[in-house]
C-alpha cells in the first residue's frame, strides 16, 4: 500500500471516528501530563491514540524502506566493484579483490579472479555502459582508428592498446619515432615502430633511427631494411648494410638467399663487393660468395677460394666446376640447393 493512500484513509478514519465519538459522548476527560492537566472531550483523545498509532506504523514501514534502499544501495555497489573487477582483468596485468557485502558476489568475484578474460568483439551488448563502452573502443581499434582511451587505464602489455599504438605509427610516423625514443614500450612495439620508420621513413631517417636502435635489430628488420636498401630507400653504404647483416647473424641459407635476392637489385659489382665483404666479416657468408662468384663467371676466383677450404668442404661446388670444366653446363641454382627459376 503506497504511504499516500495509507495516509488519506488514516486521517479520514480519524474524523469519522472523532465526529462519531464526539456526538456519541460530548463530555471532556481531564488527564494529568507532568504537572498539567489536560481536559479534552474524550473523542479527541481517540483520535490521538489513533494518529500515534499511525505515526509509529509509519515509522516501522519507513525503517523498512530504508533498509531495503540500503540493501539495494550495498547490491549496486557490489555489481559496479564486479563489472569494474572484470574490466580490470581484461585491460590491466594485475587487479585488485575488492570485499563484498553480498557474500555470493565474493564468491564469484573469486571464480572470475582465476579466469583469463578476453574480450570478444563479435558479441552482443551486454546493457552494462561501460563494459559497451570499453568494447565500442576495442572496435574502432580493431578497424585501425586511433582512440583515446579516457577513463580507461589499460596496461602496456594490453593487446588493443598495442593494436592502438601500431594505429598511431600508421597515421603519424612521428609517433614511431617518438616510441623508439621513450622508456617503457615493449621491445616488440619498439621493433614494429622501427620496421614502420624504415618502410615509409625518408632517406634520411632511417639511418637516424637504427643508429639508436642497435638492441631492436633482429632478421625481422634486417629483412625489411634489405629490401628498402635493394630499392634505395635508405642512405647507407653497403659496408654498413653488410656490418648490419654480421651483427645480427645470419646462417648460411640466409646469406646465399640474400645473394639471390641482391642480384636482381645491385650492380655486378656492387654484387661482387658487398658478399666478398660480408665473407671476410662471417664465415657463414662464405657459399653465398661462391655462389655470386660462380654466377658472375669468375671461375677462377672462386678455384682460389676453394683452394683456401679443407678438401671435403663445399664438395658439390667443386663438383660443379668440374663439371663445367668438361664443358658440361647444368643451372647453378642446382648445386647450391635453389629451386630454378622458370
Amino acid at each position: 500500500m503506497r504511504l499516500r493512500y495509507y495516509g488519506s484513509f488514516t486521517l479520514l478514519f480519524m474524523i469519522v471516528v472523532g465526529w462519531y465519538v464526539y456526538n456519541t459522548d460530548p463530555q471532556k476527560l481531564p488527564v494529568n501530563v507532568a504537572n498539567h492537566t489536560l481536559n479534552l472531550p474524550i473523542a479527541l483523545w481517540i483520535v490521538g491514540v489513533v494518529l500515534l498509532f499511525f505515526i509509529f506504523t509509519l515509522l516501522f514501514i519507513l525503517s523498512g524502506s530504508i533498509a531495503n534502499l540500503w540493501q539495494r544501495y550495498k547490491q549496486k555497489r557490489d555489481f559496479e566493484k564486479l563489472t569494474e573487477q572484470i574490466v580490470s582483468q581484461n585491460t590491466k596485468e594485475h587487479f585488485i579483490l575488492e570485499k563484498y557485502h553480498n557474500p555470493h558476489f565474493a564468491t564469484l568475484s573469486k571464480i572470475l579472479a582465476r579466469f583469463k578474460l578476453e574480450a570478444d568483439l563479435n558479441s552482443q551488448e551486454s546493457g552494462c555502459e561501460k563494459v559497451d563502452q570499453l568494447f565500442s573502443l576495442y572496435a574502432r581499434v580493431s578497424q585501425a582508428e586511433d582512440v583515446k582511451w579516457r577513463k580507461y587505464n589499460l596496461d602496456p602489455s594490453n593487446p588493443f592498446y598495442i593494436q592502438n599504438l601500431q594505429n598511431k605509427i600508421h597515421h603519424d610516423l612521428k609517433q614511431a619515432q617518438q616510441i623508439l625514443k621513450k622508456e617503457g614500450y615493449s621491445p616488440a612495439l619498439k621493433r614494429q615502430a622501427l620496421i614502420d620508420l624504415i618502410q615509409r621513413g625518408s632517406f634520411k631517417e632511417i639511418p637516424k633511427a637504427l643508429k639508436g636502435a642497435s638492441e631492436l635489430l633482429d632478421k625481422s628488420v634486417l629483412e625489411v631494411l634489405l629490401r628498402a636498401f635493394w630499392d634505395k630507400r635508405v642512405g647507407m653504404e653497403l659496408a654498413e648494410i653488410g656490418n648490419l647483416c654480421v651483427q645480427i647473424g645470419c646462417n648460411k641459407q640466409e646469406y646465399l638467399q640474400m645473394a639471390v635476392d641482391a642480384k636482381t637489385f645491385l650492380s655486378p659489382d656492387d654484387w661482387y663487393k658487398f658478399f666478398e665483404l660480408l665473407a671476410a666479416e662471417d664465415e657463414q657468408a662464405e657459399k653465398a660468395f661462391l655462389y655470386v662468384l660462380l654466377d658472375l663467371e669468375m671461375i677462377e676466383q672462386a678455384r682460389d677460394r676453394l683452394s683456401t677450404h679443407p678438401q671435403d668442404e663445399f664438395l658439390i661446388i667443386k663438383a660443379y666446376l668440374e663439371l663445367k670444366k668438361s664443358d658440361k653446363n647444368y643451372p647453378l641454382n642446382i648445386f647450391f640447393g635453389l629451386k630454378s627459376k622458370i
